[in-house]
């Protein structure tokens, strides 16, 4: 479906808003190489449950996009190049659509700005982590667990640790994304590790301690071993965290990864 853009004609130029899946996207690689810093597999997961819609110029071309779950939530708008001059209006636009709310990343700018100027209230969500590379701080506390990948049969073991945390927990071990951290038979620590479904080279990792094992480095211990399994296999590891969930971040910071971008979930009024 192909629909026009209202009062189009105040620009002078008429902008077409159509449906179409984010692969066809000729100006999706540009938004991706605008980004200052790498988002992770939470806020993936919500772009990939989006419906993709770009925008042509009235002489066809594909000039930019936007992403919207059919719940309201405003995933991702981008605009390339001088189409960037019609930016607002265009954003605008896109939230008449039905858009109640936005996932914006503040590594990006154009989605950002866009969103800020029109919004009426902003939440802190989640800071976005990376690893920056160099020598992995050591590991501190008491234990240092031995991890390996996790086999099908330990599935009813690790429910009994982290209950439905990474679940759905067969396909993720069939596909090698659980790692098992044991000291002696005992489960301490369970990590995971997502490949991009976006950008190639990028993983999103995580863990999970065993609530006996909490404030004894573990969760540390399994980040790195993480971070280290992605440095291995040439892959730059990202993580992310809920905002308020203080001891990750700590966790996270322990491990030595950085964050210096922020998720922010902006609300838009109804239109009185």
């Amino acid at each position: 479906m192909i629909t026009a853009v209202a009062n189009a004609g105040i620009l002078g130029t008429a902008m077409l808003f159509e449906a179409c899946p984010r692969a066809a996207l000729t100006t999706y690689a540009a938004y991706l190489a605008a980004l200052s810093s790498p988002i992770d597999s939470f806020l993936e997961d919500h772009i990939l449950a989006s419906d993709f819609f770009r925008i042509r110029d009235e002489g066809g071309a594909e000039i930019g996009f936007y992403a919207m779950r059919k719940d309201g939530l405003l995933t991702q708008f981008h605009l390339i190049g001088p189409a960037r001059r019609h930016g607002q209006r265009l954003f605008a636009e896109v939230v008449a659509r039905g858009v109640t709310a936005a996932f914006v990343p503040t590594c990006d700018e154009c989605f950002l700005s866009h969103a800020l100027d029109v919004c009426s209230d902003v939440k802190k969500q989640a800071y976005f982590f990376a690893d920056p590379g160099g020598p992995l701080v050591p590991g501190r506390g008491d234990a240092a667990p031995v991890y390996a990948p996790a086999r099908e049969a330990e599935g009813a073991e690790i429910r009994a640790v982290c209950g439905d945390f990474l679940e759905p927990l067969e396909r993720r071990v069939s596909e090698g994304q659980i790692f098992v951290g044991r000291v002696g038979r005992e489960i301490v620590g369970l990590g995971i590790v997502e490949h991009s479904r976006l950008t190639m080279g990028r993983a999103s990792i995580g863990m999970f301690t065993a609530p006996a094992w909490r404030q004894r480095g573990i969760a540390t211990r399994t980040l790195q071993h993480l971070m280290a399994l992605c440095r291995g296999r040439g892959w730059h590891a990202n993580a992310g965290c809920w905002y308020y969930n203080h001891n990750s971040k700590r966790s996270l910071e322990a491990a030595g990864m950085v964050t210096t971008t922020r998720l922010l979930r902006l609300e838009f009024a109804a239109p009185a």
